[in-house]
């Protein structure tokens, strides 16, 4: 007879974590460093190589001191639509899913402020841009050997069932997906093992936002040198919901259906500085550099399950489907890594500009911590985040951004553009048949005059990726999806100059 579970202790959901969350957070690193800045329609139009021309807002977020370039005072708002295609290849079948949505991209006021001497101008940006968009569904389904139940045995093996985890091995238990096989040493098993070749798909919906609010200032002396600096405020704001399934199609064993629900949240907020030089040698050629101090978030997170599980268990048929009577909740610290960047442009007259530039972070430099004010940590949430830490620093390295991208003058407002951008993979082992490249292929159309400006932009992102929907207890299950997904993104900007 099954038997109730009974309430968790800190101990209890600190190992949890140890167990479930490892593999989630490790991702988060990349998830919170890895910015693809959707700003203005302008700079996604030109593949967001901006950082050595200036003169948009969207280098706020790059190289602030392209800010120093504009003579006049500005207003710009920048609406976005973004389309997402992932397709998913798991045990030979092919799935895929799209998911739409509308956005604010940018939205900021700058104000100039001409000087006397060789200090020609002051300019004070207020901005908000959008650094990244988390909007995407994937689903997967096939048939293979091996479950995700064996996972849930092997993690509940050496525990009492009064202390199983209560978000995992405890609704496994009570749904009769695992059961206890001896008392003594508390060994459990699972009604699928790998010899069962059974039809494992997955529903994966993401969505959120990482939103800078950037406060900047630069100088612009004698025509020459740019100087500028940002202070970043980022708001996270991250949601996952998983559903899993197995399904046993033959009817012949009596495992018939399991699912398995999670809910991801996460709201952070962090903080950061950017600065930059930008110097131009003649009228046709500049070059910069800007330096990204790592940015601080501070998370909260919650996790919670629901399982549902069929089964004819000793010749009855038991359908039971369980909530996790609890919410897992807790407190972190991200530090992402530093960013170092190098840019290179060339004005060609009143006829246009072409701009490249290259940035490099070291993905295993950041780091998870103690919040200041989690009064719940202990020694196991400590040893916990010091496994997390070697994990990354294990499976992470650095990576470089490369951006290049350029604009024609076709008349005396119309304005043509198209850029490329590319990131090498974060990753220090390659999988075969997934690169992890990251390339956005970009055009955009602008009409400007004096005082007001309209630009339109679309970007093109393409990314291969490999996901697991859960750890494998042996060689025979392992699941592996290879997915490939696909981000089109639309901006449009409305600018308007004022002196």
């Amino acid at each position: 007879m099954k038997i109730a579970k009974m309430k968790k202790n800190a101990l209890l959901f600190a190992l949890f974590i140890a167990q479930m969350a490892n593999a989630q957070l490790t991702s988060d690193a990349f998830l919170l460093s890895n910015n693809s800045y959707r700003a203005t329609a302008r700079a996604l139009g030109v593949g967001n190589a901006m950082s050595a021309i200036g003169g948009d807002i969207s280098v706020a977020s790059t190289n602030p001191a392209g800010l120093a370039v504009s003579r006049k005072s500005e207003f710009i708002i920048s609406p976005q639509m973004n389309f997402s295609r992932v397709d998913a290849d798991f045990a030979s079948e092919n799935l895929s899913d799209t998911r739409a949505g509308l956005a604010l991209g940018s939205l900021g006021l700058m104000l100039s402020n001409p000087l006397d001497g060789k200090w020609k101008t002051f300019n004070f940006l207020l901005s908000y841009n959008k650094i990244n968009n988390f909007n995407q569904n994937m689903s997967y389904s096939g048939v293979s050997f091996g479950s995700r139940l064996q996972r849930f045995a092997l993690d509940a093996n050496g525990t009492r069932y009064s202390d199983l985890n209560p978000l995992e091995s405890q609704l496994a238990y009570d749904t009769y997906m695992i059961d206890l096989v001896d008392t003594a040493n508390f060994i459990y098993t699972s009604a699928l093992g790998d010899s069962n070749f059974v039809r494992k798909s997955q529903f994966v919906k993401q969505s959120g936002y990482n939103n800078e609010l950037g406060i900047s200032a630069a100088a612009n002396y004698n025509d020459k040198l740019f100087i500028g600096g940002t202070l970043g405020i980022d708001v996270l704001r991250y949601k996952e919901f998983k559903s899993y399934e197995e399904f046993e199609e033959t009817g012949s064993i009596d495992f018939k259906r399991m699912t398995f629900d999670e809910t991801r949240s996460i709201k952070g907020v962090g903080i950061n500085f950017k600065g930059g030089l930008l110097y131009k040698f003649n009228r046709y050629f500049r070059m910069g550099a800007h330096i990204h101090t790592p940015t601080l978030y501070r998370n909260t997170e919650t996790y919670s399950t629901v399982m549902f599980g069929e089964i004819v268990y000793n010749g009855r048929l038991e359908q039971n489907s369980y909530p996790s009577l609890v919410q897992g909740q807790y407190l972190y610290t991200v530090r992402t890594p530093w960013t170092l960047g190098l840019s290179a442009g060339a004005v060609l007259g009143t006829k246009g500009f072409f701009s490249a530039e290259v940035e490099y972070l070291n993905y295993k430099n950041s780091n998870f911590g103690i919040a200041a004010n989690d009064t719940s940590a202990n020694i196991a949430t400590k040893r916990f985040l010091e496994n997390l830490n070697r994990n990354v620093d294990g499976v992470y390295k650095g990576a470089f951004r490369v951006r290049v991208g350029g604009e024609i003058v076709a008349s005396k407002v119309a304005r043509l553009r198209a850029g490329y951008q590319l990131q090498t993979s974060p990753y220090q082992v390659a999988v075969d048949g997934v690169s992890d490249l990251q390339h956005a292929i970009s055009f955009g159309f602008g009409l400007r005059t004096q005082g007001v400006f309209f630009d339109l932009g679309y970007s093109h992102f393409l990314q291969q990726f490999l996901y697991s929907p859960y750890s494998p207890t042996s060689i025979s299950n392992i699941q592996n999806v290879k997915a490939k997904s696909m981000n089109g993104l639309v901006s449009i900007t409305f600018g308007f100059r004022f002196i």
